[in-house]
């Protein structure tokens, strides 16, 4: 089994059109132990069949507000070693925030090694694992579920292992909004550019991103994009904390910065002038030393400003993805 280090490069390596198709490849995983669906309705990317015991079950997810697992069935005889937990099969929907589905695109489960599929025509995916995801420091709970929007729709990385169970045998993922990103506002960030952006929002956001300080992920968009995503329609992640009312999207997820990119943000949730609060992400797989990978995670602390109305950061966010703020714990 490769290294996490050698499973990043390999994703990295790989033009967008070819990610879900060699996901299995990136982790050094049985090449029969991912299922990419065929769909005839998505066109311009190529199936791929599936493979066993990488067989599609052919069944739609249940739909769920929480995360769903079931262990085997008594006289199961799937093992793993110590240390490791057991995934079958994980199916789910992604949707974007009109419910429309997403179809086409790149899903993975990851761990110490990544199995990818992609969604169908109407958004769901299934894929069946059958393989033990040891934990590791990055992943102490085995395995995260990823849906790679690479600027074109809002990354969502998901802890699939809450409670640290050992065996997952079925999983159904709740349904996951990934905001389509193309029409929202937006600052070039060419890969040489020098320049100095600045992304603003109507309700008072803003994040300054300094000329050449953005690192972007192969294959995403050269540009930095910003929506704002409430209530039931946010990805249901471990808060560690009071979880915010709302999030804002920022892509290409998994981005990193130099140097952290100050961040102001709407003070939505009322709170006095001068008060301090926790600025929060979720992490991601390229995210992890940030922030809980599938959980949110406090990146930096800020202010409320003296008239109310907005939260600056007193330093800014390290990398791109889903931010918000909360009330300070201290």
């Amino acid at each position: 089994m490769r290294p996490i280090d050698s499973t990043r490069s390999c994703l990295r390596s790989l033009p967008m059109f070819a990610l879900a198709a060699s996901l299995a490849g990136c982790g050094g995983a049985p090449a029969d132990a991912v299922a990419l669906e065929p769909d005839p309705g998505v066109e311009g990317r190529p199936a791929t069949e599936p493979t066993s015991p990488g067989a599609s079950t052919g069944l739609a997810p249940a739909e769920v507000s929480t995360i769903q697992i079931v262990p085997q069935p008594e006289g199961g005889t799937a093992t793993c070693p110590a240390g490791s937990v057991w995934v079958g099969t994980v199916r789910g929907r992604v949707l974007d925030l009109a419910d429309a589905p997403v179809a086409g695109d790149p899903v993975s489960l990851c761990g110490a090694f990544c199995l990818g599929a992609r969604t169908r025509s109407d958004g769901r995916f299934t894929v069946r694992a059958d393989s033990c995801f040891p934990r590791t420091a990055e992943y102490p709970h085995g395995v995260a579920f990823n849906f790679h929007g690479l600027g074109y729709h809002a990354g969502v990385t998901l802890d699939l292992n809450p409670d640290d169970d050992d065996d997952l045998d079925a999983v159904d993922v709740p349904t996951v909004h990934a905001p389509s990103m193309l029409e929202s506002r937006w600052v070039p960030v060419p890969r040489q550019g020098e320049d100095d952006q600045k992304l603003t929002l109507p309700d008072g956001f803003s994040l300054d991103i300094a000329g050449g300080s953005l690192s972007l992920p192969f294959g995403a968009l050269e540009r930095v994009s910003a929506t704002r995503v409430v209530g039931a329609q946010l990805p249901l992640v471990r808060a560690n904390g009071a979880m915010p009312p709302s999030l804002f999207a920022l892509t290409p997820d998994d981005a990193t910065f130099s140097a952290p990119a100050p961040l102001v943000l709407p003070n939505d949730q009322g709170l006095a002038p001068d008060a301090v609060v926790e600025i929060v992400m979720i992490g991601g797989p390229e995210t992890a030393r940030f922030a809980p990978i599938g959980a949110l995670g406090v990146v930096d602390h800020g202010r409320v400003a003296a008239n109310g109305r907005t939260v600056s950061a007193d330093h800014g966010i390290p990398f791109l993805g889903w931010v918000g703020y909360r009330a300070s714990a201290n």
